[in-house]
């Protein structure tokens, strides 16, 4: 999932949104708690289906998290909108 949320913040710089990749105490050291008041929408999480795993490629790409899905939270939480943002 690392190289699917680098790659979505290079896409997201490019439309001039500034992503930050990090993990738990990574992102409160980043962000300061009061920061959090500031943000248009709730934290969310990307995280794969709650199904089992497929063996078929086609199907395991459907289940797990894509970088496609990583632009279109961070869209929704800048309320940027675009056919990626509006998509979901």
């Amino acid at each position: 999932m690392v190289g699917y949320s680098l790659q979505a913040a290079e896409i997201l710089a490019k439309e001039g949104i500034s992503a930050e990749h990090g993990v738990g105490a990574e992102i409160c050291a980043s962000v300061i708690e009061d920061s959090f008041g500031y943000l248009d929408t709730p934290v969310e999480r990307i995280s794969g289906a709650d199904v089992p795993m497929p063996y078929a490629a086609n199907l395991e790409r459907l289940v797990v998290p894509q970088f496609e899905d990583i632009v279109r939270a961070a869209k929704r939480a800048c309320y940027k909108s675009s056919s990626l943002a509006t998509s979901a």
